[in-house]
């Protein structure tokens, strides 16, 4: 089974990236709710890489369209239907850093001042979770 069969909703429940059930849900909010998490791996850890959909896009937003006409055909900024897909996200990633790139999470988030919904990436680099595999492997083994 692929790391990426399943979207992290846990007990129908929407909760952020402690695990915790978050109060302002999309039902009950629907353009001010909290954070929750669509995608958790367990590579994630606090304080890996993490972009906002939206400001890939204004970082380079050449370079952004050329990543989504390549991995979805389109140059939309939406990320709804496309954040069920984690390894899709994870190739967009990779195109857009221009190096190979490891997702950890998605969250999805509500921006207050509009409404508009958006979706944090948290990712490394393939390289660092080599050297986090081996140190954790390392701690298993002292232990």
């Amino acid at each position: 089974m692929s790391n990426f069969d399943y979207a992290y909703y846990a007990y129908n429940r929407y909760v952020n990236l402690e695990g915790k059930p978050i109060s302002k849900t999309p039902e009950t909010n629907p353009y001010n709710y909290d954070e929750f998490v669509l995608y958790k791996s367990d590579l994630y850890r606090k304080g890996q890489h993490a972009d906002y959909s939206d400001r890939l896009w204004e970082y380079d937003h050449k370079h952004f369209e050329s990543c989504t006409e390549k991995v979805w055909g389109n140059h939309g900024q939406y990320f709804g239907e496309r954040a069920s897909n984690p390894e899709k996200i994870e190739e967009f990633l990779t195109l857009y850093n221009r190096k190979p790139t490891i997702l950890t999470a998605i969250v999805q988030g509500c921006n207050v001042s509009n409404g508009y919904p958006y979706w944090v990436f948290f990712y490394v680099y393939s390289d660092e979770a080599a050297k986090t595999r081996s140190e954790e492997t390392k701690t298993i083994i002292e232990y």
